[in-house]
């Protein structure tokens, strides 16, 4: 099965809810965007992101850790 998301980004993220569900590394790499519109849109990626996948694996979005190679990928 491959499953399509489609996630509107321009929904306002506000800051307690960053601070509730994204990792702290997830905050400090939102917190180096030059551009507001481009920190919103990570933040809003990467809450809908660990949404969908606490849906599918039945865990709390807070509770997902992702692994990074050398090239932060």
């Amino acid at each position: 099965h491959v499953h399509l998301w489609y996630i509107p980004l321009g929904n306002e993220t506000s800051y307690a809810e960053c601070l509730s569900i994204l990792s702290i590394e997830e905050q400090i790499k939102a917190n180096s965007f030059h551009f507001e519109k481009d920190k919103n849109n990570y933040i809003n990626t990467h809450i809908a992101l660990r949404r969908i996948l606490s849906k599918y694996y039945s865990i709390n979005p807070q509770d997902i850790f992702f692994n990074y190679n050398k090239y932060n990928k």
